[in-house]
């Protein structure tokens, strides 16, 4: 199966540092709009009377997620019953895809993952693993990846799933083998430079990268300065980021939605950035006695906002 370079994973411990790497064109879920990873289309059914499915992701991709929902819900009463598994597969895809809340989007990608019709079964198994991380659910998280491998082991998301394990493995605090999976998915990268670099970027903090770091640096006028900050929650709507960031705001935060849909299909809600690991664990721990998730996230320094 290929994947679409465009799109088709909330809280941590309060008190515990996570450091989540950038997901390149990959990572994601509902968090969930995408992980990142949107299938190869299979399905193109015509009809006068309704939308293709097709038409219903273009209108998703350009932002209009209601009129999306409205036509998707057209297409499921009219259409839902009378198409091939692979198209119904598509159609449960996107109703996670385009589900106003997590528990929604979770059983919606929960009941394409079990149909196991690909290429959409093993993009949904990757969702539903990015949501379980976004919501701090790493053993979650990290079985549902193990499904994905042990379930599609020829499917390049099998490869790809690597990075998510090692980013739940180091947000479970398990570093030794967080760095073992990072490591390995740079080698099952292959011409997916894209992952390739997010994963080095992420082993780079592996004990016994650092020397190499300096040495690879020592000509230049040093290392760039981080930026950090506090993630709140990642969904798959715009609509249920806005919610959170509604509700942080009445808390007193300074939070903002930030658009990572052509990343992982997710709108994330961060607070504002900090110069420093310490600041941003200290900042965390505010927003986590407020009552909200909270996990530390260095973003990348190329990543756009909205």
């Amino acid at each position: 199966m290929r994947e679409s370079r465009r799109s088709p994973g909330g809280g941590a411990t309060p008190g515990r540092s996570v450091r989540v790497p950038r997901l390149s064109a990959l990572a994601l879920a509902l968090a969930l709009a995408s992980t990142g990873v949107r299938p190869t289309r299979v399905s193109a059914q015509a009809s006068g009377a309704f939308p293709s499915l097709e038409a219903i992701e273009a209108a998703a991709d350009s932002g209009h997620a209601e009129r999306a929902r409205r036509e998707l819900a057209r297409w499921l009463q009219g259409r839902g019953d009378a198409v091939t598994p692979a198209v119904r597969a598509h159609a449960d895809f996107l109703r996670g895809r385009l589900a106003a809340d997590v528990d929604s989007a979770t059983l919606a990608y929960t009941t394409v993952a079990i149909g196991g019709v690909l290429p959409w079964a093993a993009a949904a198994r990757l969702r539903l693993a990015q949501l379980r991380l976004a919501r701090g659910q790493y053993d979650r998280a990290l079985a549902d990846l193990s499904t994905l491998r042990a379930d599609f082991p020829g499917d390049s998301l099998a490869d790809r799933s690597w990075a998510w394990t090692g980013d739940a493995l180091a947000a479970s605090g398990d570093t030794t083998r967080a760095c073992q999976a990072w490591e390995r998915a740079v080698r099952q990268a292959g011409a997916d430079t894209a992952l390739a670099s997010r994963a080095r970027r992420a082993s780079a903090r592996c004990p016994g990268r650092a020397a190499a770091r300096s040495e690879e640096g020592s000509g230049s006028s040093g290392p760039a300065v981080g930026r950090w900050t506090v993630q709140l929650g990642a969904f798959s709507t715009r609509e249920a980021a806005e919610m959170l960031r509604e509700r942080a705001a009445g808390a007193g935060f300074q939070v903002r939605v930030v658009d990572t849909t052509a990343r992982d299909g997710l709108f994330r809600v961060w607070t504002q950035e900090v110069p420093d690991a310490a600041s941003a664990d200290a900042l965390r721990d505010r927003v986590a006695r407020a009552g909200f998730p909270a996990i530390t996230v260095q973003p990348d320094q190329t990543q756009s906002r909205p």
